[in-house]
């Protein structure tokens, strides 16, 4: 039977922090978003925010911020004589927006000009205005995601916790509303886990600079011929149902995955020296590696773990991949532990991990499989994205 046809939209922020709750509530899953509700560090965030935008509100720079929206509010027929006298400094498109080397020349007219200088001053006014009820949409920064993470490692301790961190354009923006990405982080009491693979993180970097010590699934970097780039999520609107789903399964049932079917992998000799210190390799579950969308990232991530010799071959698309695995990485001298700390016992754990692929997560994945492997897109997050937008109404962009 094929999968079902859906429409996959992005899905807000406030839908994920609805289902954290659900979770907390059904399974006593322990998921905070930027920290938590009553973080300290978010109010911060917003009373910065308010002060930096009134200081940009109220200098010359304040007519290039609005310039864009005071255009896009014009009478149609005001905007011919507007475009007569700023024309030259502004762009064509996106239609409105000042030129940056003509900003000083732009603020020049509008302040020479008693009319648009007069129709602008209460538009800026009315921006300043609005300013507390915009900063309620702030987020976490970088420093202060990192420095929320620290603050609840002692807290983590006895039961690990969640933690999303949404953000937008760079990801040095962090956001409480609306859309964007959403980094997933898992915190204990002696480690970070973020377990999405291979993303350039920067929340990771700030935590290493604090020398705490981080891992994620880094699956490319066990990759040898070739040398590329494999990673679970292949679109650009999933990362939030992917980082609620992983964590669902790694934290339910007090962390049963997360305690017993995944490997933390430390002194792996013969990576590129690309930081120093860098994240060690984390191996989730099975189970949550189900929701990759792609099944290159699967076929990986299993010759990793069956693999008896120091490399393995995976064949996908006509093309032949080679990888070390997981026995080679032990031979070679890696340290391999439990999550908590225990020395891991790679016989039993390749034993229980490889029936909970080919049992549990391998079977759930097929049922959702688009087409022949060439087409390589599994619907199974696509449509665990569908029903997560389902849940709650779309918010206004």
């Amino acid at each position: 039977m094929s999968p079902p046809i859906m429409e996959v939209k992005p899905v807000p922020v406030e839908t994920f922090r609805q289902i954290a709750a659900d979770y907390k509530t059904r399974h006593g899953i322990d998921i905070r978003f930027n920290g938590g509700e009553d973080n300290p560090l978010i109010e911060q965030e917003q009373k910065d925010w308010i002060a930096d935008r009134r200081r940009l509100l109220s200098g010359d720079w304040a007519y290039v911020d609005v310039a864009k929206k005071f255009f896009q509010r014009l009478a149609p027929e005001d905007r011919a004589a507007y475009l007569a006298e700023m024309g030259e400094c502004l762009y064509q498109n996106p239609p409105g927006l000042v030129r940056y080397p003509k900003w000083k020349e732009f603020v020049a007219k509008v302040k020479a000009s008693a009319h648009w200088k007069s129709s602008f001053d209460p538009f800026i006014a009315d921006s300043i205005a609005k300013l507390p009820a915009k900063a309620c949409k702030v987020g976490l920064g970088l420093q202060a995601a990192a420095r929320s993470i620290i603050s609840l490692m002692p807290e983590a301790s006895p039961s690990p916790i969640g933690f999303l961190r949404p953000s937008e354009g760079n990801r040095n923006h962090g956001i409480t509303q609306g859309y964007g990405h959403t980094a997933s982080y898992i915190i204990t009491g002696h480690c970070v886990i973020a377990t999405a693979e291979n993303e350039n993180d920067p929340t990771t970097d700030e935590l290493m600079d604090a020398s705490v010590k981080c891992a994620k699934p880094q699956f490319s970097l066990m990759l040898q011929d070739p040398n590329v780039e494999v990673s679970a999520q292949a679109d650009f609107t999933s990362c939030g149902s992917m980082a609620v789903s992983q964590q669902k399964e790694l934290l339910k049932n007090n962390a049963q995955q997360l305690h017993n079917d995944c490997l933390i992998i430390s002194k792996i000799p013969g990576l590129p020296k690309i930081r120093d210190p860098r994240p060690d390799f984390f191996l989730p579950s099975a189970q949550s590696l189900r929701y990759s969308q792609s099944t290159l990232f699967i076929k990986v991530a299993r010759a990793f773990v069956a693999g008896d010799g120091p490399t393995a071959e995976v064949d996908h698309k006509g093309q032949t991949y080679r990888l070390r695995t997981l026995m080679g990485l032990q031979q070679e001298g890696a340290n391999l532990t439990m999550v908590d700390g225990r020395q891991a016992d790679l016989t039993d754990f390749r034993r229980r991990w490889l029936e909970n692929m080919d049992q549990v997560a391998t079977p759930k994945r097929d049922a959702m499989q688009s087409g022949p492997e060439e087409q390589d897109r599994n619907l199974y997050l696509a449509y665990v994205v569908f029903r997560h937008s389902r849940r709650i109404p779309a918010v206004p962009n």
